[in-house]
């Protein structure tokens, strides 16, 4: 009935080339990465604003996330493609779309692009924030989806 997404990096189209470029760097990263804390917590360091928030407890448990399913999910990564566009082009659900301002895996500009592509799209770009929307601005985060799925 309803359609969340947060930083769809493989759903937004492309962008611009700087864009693109940085999608491409991303992916070489998730798909290069190989399970240990000192990466686990390296690849953090590009999913969080606040770093203060990269407490032991959130290394340990991305880590442990990336020597699971997560890690064979990582092999399927890709750079937006033609066939995430035809899907995102058949929504058709109230959608939507959180994006962090200082997103340094997906960039915000494709957040703007994918509110073209959705019909009716609402998008919450959050300043100070990464990736990791939901724990960048945990608070507004979760009051923001909280009115989106009670709205009637």
């Amino acid at each position: 009935e309803r359609l969340l997404v947060v930083a769809p990096g493989t759903l937004a189209p492309p962008g611009s080339a700087a864009a693109e470029a940085m999608a491409r760097q991303d992916v070489e990263r998730v798909r290069s990465y190989t399970p240990s804390p000192e990466n686990a917590f390296a690849v953090t360091m590009h999913t969080l604003y606040d770093k203060a928030r990269m407490t032991a407890d959130v290394i340990r448990e991305r880590y442990l996330m990336s020597v699971q399913q997560r890690a064979e999910a990582a092999a399927h990564v890709e750079v937006p493609s033609a066939t995430a566009q035809k899907t995102v082009a058949r929504i058709n659900v109230p959608s939507l779309i959180l994006w962090g301002a200082q997103d340094d895996r997906a960039a915000v500009e494709r957040s703007l692009l994918l509110l073209e592509a959705i019909p009716g799209a609402e998008l919450h770009v959050f300043d100070h924030c990464g990736h990791w929307v939901q724990w960048d601005q945990a608070d507004r985060f979760n009051q923001i989806v909280k009115d989106f799925l009670l709205r009637a």
